[in-house]
């Protein structure tokens, strides 16, 4: 792929990924009842929710830098993989497949930012 290409590529991906961590972020930041149930229904405690919107956030955010992007993406896997586990353990599989492409889309973005 030429550099121009690959570049603007991994933007793309970069702008996909932040934006939904930054939407599921706020989602989580703001308390939004459907997720704080969400969570404690996984058993977390109630607070977990808001620690993990603010870490989604962080993500989203580190995704917009490019000297950041890659440690963004290392963060978007470790989360993701965080999401799919849950989602197995509690017999969520039916919801798993947003998870699965998040985190694909995730890797790529690790394997584009650690070749640039």
């Amino acid at each position: 792929m030429k550099i121009r290409a690959k570049s603007i590529f991994s933007w793309v991906v970069s702008f996909l990924i932040a934006g939904i961590f930054m939407m599921a972020g706020v989602t989580k930041v703001v308390g939004q009842k459907t997720q704080v149930e969400q969570f404690e229904s996984w058993g977390y405690p109630h607070y977990f929710t808001y620690v993990v919107g603010v870490i989604e956030l962080a993500i989203a955010s580190t995704l917009l830098f490019p000297k950041l992007k890659y440690f963004g993406a290392l963060g978007a896997i470790v989360v993701m993989l965080g999401a799919i586990i849950t989602l197995i353990i509690n017999n969520q599989t039916h919801m798993v497949i947003a998870p699965i492409i998040v985190l694909l889309l995730a890797i790529l973005q690790l394997q584009i930012s650690k070749k640039q």
